[in-house]
C-alpha cells in the first residue's frame, strides 16, 4: 500500500475549493454576511491566483462576481411619525433575533424582542414584515 504526498500545489487547490465551497454555503445559510463571504473570497482570490489552476480560477473568479451582485439586505429599517422614531433590527444571523426599538424624545430607548430563541430565520422575517405592516398602519412613514 504505497501513501501519495500530496504537492504544494495540490494541497493549495484543494484547500482554496474547501474554503470557496464553506463561504458559499455559509452564505447561503445566512450564517455570515454578504460582506464577510466577499472579503473571505477576495482573501482566496489575492492568496492563490496564478498558483491555482486555471479551471478553480474561473470557479472563484464567478463566486466573487455572484456575492457582489447580490442584493445587501438593510440591517435595519426605520418608521417616524411625528416625534417617535421606531427601528426594527434585521435578523441575518444563524440565531436569528430580531427587536423594535421606540425612542421618545427625552426618555431612554425601548428595546423589545419580536422572537424567540427558537425562531427560523423565516419566522422572524415573517414576523418583521407584520411588525412593519402594523407600523404603516399606524401613519408610521418608513425612512429609506
Amino acid at each position: 500500500m504505497s501513501y501519495h504526498q500530496p504537492t504544494v500545489e495540490e494541497e493549495l487547490e484543494r484547500k482554496v475549493t474547501e474554503r470557496l465551497h464553506l463561504t458559499l454555503q455559509y452564505l447561503s445559510k445566512n450564517a455570515v454576511t454578504k460582506d464577510y463571504a466577499k472579503g473571505t473570497l477576495d482573501a482566496l482570490w489575492d492568496a492563490s491566483s496564478g498558483l491555482v489552476s486555471k479551471d478553480l480560477m474561473e470557479l472563484m473568479s464567478g463566486a466573487i462576481e455572484a456575492v457582489n451582485e447580490l442584493k445587501t439586505p438593510q440591517r435595519m429599517r426605520v418608521f417616524t411619525k411625528e416625534k417617535r422614531v421606531m427601528i426594527l433590527t434585521i435578523p441575518e444571523q444563524l440565531e436569528p433575533s430580531c427587536e423594535l426599538i421606540e425612542i421618545y424624545p427625552y426618555f431612554q430607548p425601548k428595546y423589545r424582542s419580536l422572537t424567540s430563541e427558537d425562531d427560523t430565520l423565516e419566522e422572524a422575517m415573517a414576523k418583521l414584515g407584520k411588525t412593519a405592516e402594523a407600523l404603516l398602519q399606524r401613519d408610521f412613514k418608513e425612512i429609506k
